[in-house]
């Protein structure tokens, strides 16, 4: 226990990854909350498509920083993917609650 008291903690790539991807799709998914009303599935899927675009741009850069742009692509795509799914099953319930009859 006395031991862990002086050391630092470091992290680690895959948890600063995980890290990174959950923060951008806490990021996406509030975004869409308090843009749109109607279409919350739009700014999702606009990340979706510019994380496509930048992981194939990644491979035509090549190199470090091909490597660099296409692990931030892949974050991209991850969290606008589980914004885009949380999206889609939060309309799905809205609208099963809202057509379900009232007793």
């Amino acid at each position: 226990m006395l031991a862990l008291i002086g050391e630092e903690r470091k992290m680690d790539g895959i948890s600063t990854f995980s890290l990174v991807t959950a923060g951008l799709a806490l990021f996406i998914t509030i975004v869409s909350f308090l843009l749109f009303k109607r279409k919350r599935v739009f700014v999702p899927g606009v990340t979706l498509l510019i994380g496509l675009a930048l992981f194939v741009l990644s491979f035509v850069i090549g190199g470090w920083e091909g490597m660099g742009l296409g692990v931030i692509s892949l974050s991209l795509l991850i969290a606008s993917f589980i914004s885009l799914t949380l999206l889609m099953f939060y309309e799905t319930y809205k609208r099963m609650k809202s057509t379900r009859p009232k007793e």
